[in-house]
Order: structure tokens, then sequence, then C-alpha cells
């Protein structure tokens, strides 16, 4: 391969650690109650809202307010009018940026190896930009693409196309890797992109799963390895 690029959020930066705390964050400064209810129920209806933006039924902008019209209804929370939680939640979120363990090593060997590498990511720019500089992730990638960009989220193939046009290799030549089926999955089969499935979750997950990619990694020794064989 002559290009890896990488999905962002629970593939190279633990996301999930970074929503808790922004999470928390908007909550303190609302004098508001946090606690792992409150989190459980805001990642499901995140991640619903996600999958509903991944299908086209809901725009990157109603998605930002929705989530917490939803969340903040479910814990018959009155959204004030002196409160705006969709624009500060991502405030506090830009500020948060956590490698998860071994990613940043598996970087820096890949780039040792001098292997060309380039991020691609549905989140929202204005955060990933942020959160991008905060790990000193241009160091690694040749370039960071967002779907915000380009106007259509994976698993739409349209930010993989723009990839290949920005790095001027072939998608036939090129390996993408990410933690997700809806968007990261399928979005490379629909390029035509070799894709590799990082899960660090249980694996009993997939089994519920009616279809898997042929690759699959559970820790980034693997992961290093198996890219230096595709």
């Amino acid at each position: 391969m002559k290009i890896v690029y990488f999905d962002l959020d629970n593939t190279i930066l633990d996301f999930d650690k970074c929503e808790r705390e922004a999470l928390k964050d908007l909550m303190i400064h609302y004098n508001l109650e946090f606690s792992d209810d409150h989190l459980s129920s805001y990642s499901e209806i995140n991640k619903k809202c996600w999958q509903d933006y991944e299908r086209g039924l809901l725009s990157k902008e109603k998605l930002r307010e929705e989530r917490f019209k939803i969340f903040f209804r479910s814990k018959n929370i009155e959204i004030k009018n002196n409160m705006n939680p969709a624009k500060d939640y991502l405030e506090f979120l830009k500020e948060k940026s956590y490698f998860i363990p071994g990613a940043e090593r598996l970087l820096k060997k890949l780039k040792e190896k001098n292997h060309k590498m380039a991020c691609l990511t549905n989140g929202i720019k204005e955060v990933q930009s942020r959160r991008t500089k905060k790990a000193n992730l241009d160091e690694y990638f040749d370039f960071i693409l967002t779907s915000e960009e380009i106007g259509k989220p994976k698993p739409d193939p349209l930010i993989f196309e723009r990839a290949s046009e920005i790095s001027g290799i072939e998608l036939k030549d090129s390996l993408y890797i990410g933690d997700s089926l809806s968007s990261d999955f399928l979005g490379a089969e629909n390029a035509g992109v070799e894709f590799i499935l990082f899960w660090n979750k249980p694996l009993s997950i997939l089994k519920k799963e009616k279809r898997i990619p042929k690759n699959i990694c559970t820790n980034f020794s693997d992961l290093y390895n198996m890219i230096r064989e595709i």
C-alpha cells in the first residue's frame, strides 16, 4: 500500500474519554448533576444522531442541537435562555485530546518506515482541527480531511475520492483503518479501498453483525504487522 488512511475517534484518539470529560464539564458549567447514567444516556442518544447523520436523515447542524434537546428532555432538565449546550459542549470537547494507549507509538513506527499517512474523519471540523493540533498529529499525517469539508459523511465514498485527489495515490493502492462498521467499513467498501477494522471492544459483539470485514485487529502491535503485510 502506498498510503494508510486512519479514522480519528476511537481509532487513534480515545473519544469515549473525551466525550465523558466534555459532558462532565458541561454539566458542571450549568451547575447540574453528572453521573454515569447521564453519560450512558447521552452516549446512546449521540450515537443514534450520528447514525442518522451518516444515513442522510439529519444535517450536522441539526445533529449538534438535537442530541442535547433529546438528552435534556430525557432527564427532565429545562434548557434555559442562558444555556447553549450545543455550542458549549463543543467548546469543552475541543480541548480534549487523548491517544488510545499504543496509538502514538504505532504512528511513530510507521513514520520511521516512511509510510505516507492521512486522517479521514466524520467529526466536526472546528473540533477535530483543535484536537488534532493538541495531539500534534500533523507530525504524522500528510493531511487531515473531515466529511464536513466534503459535504457528505462516510459511508459515502466522496471523502475517499477527495483524499485520493489530494494524495495523488489511487484508491486501489490505499488502506483505511477505522473502528466503525457502519461508516468506516462500509465507506471503504463503497470506495473500493482495502480496510482493517480496529476493534478494542469484546469480539462477541461482532457475532451479532451480519457482515464483518476480513481484516480485524484488536491491538496496535498486530495492527502494525498487518499494515506491513498488506
